[in-house]
């Protein structure tokens, strides 16, 4: 699923074209990324490669 206004999603759709600092690692579920502007260089932050609603939608979490 793809929304318009989706970061995750318009990432992925340049996804073959991501700078490496965009791109650190990935698989076919998440991707690590340089974070910008953030009080601790070389922070590192975890994105999802679709549309997330929630965690428990992204992990599979059931109650």
């Amino acid at each position: 699923m793809t929304t318009p206004d989706c970061y995750a999603c318009s990432k992925e759709a340049e996804f073959d074209d991501l700078s490496p600092r965009e791109c650190v690692v990935y698989d076919q579920h998440w991707r690590v990324a340089h974070a910008f502007n953030t009080a601790v260089p070389g922070w590192l932050v975890l994105l999802p490669r679709t549309t997330a609603g929630d965690l428990v939608t992204v992990c599979g979490w059931r109650r």
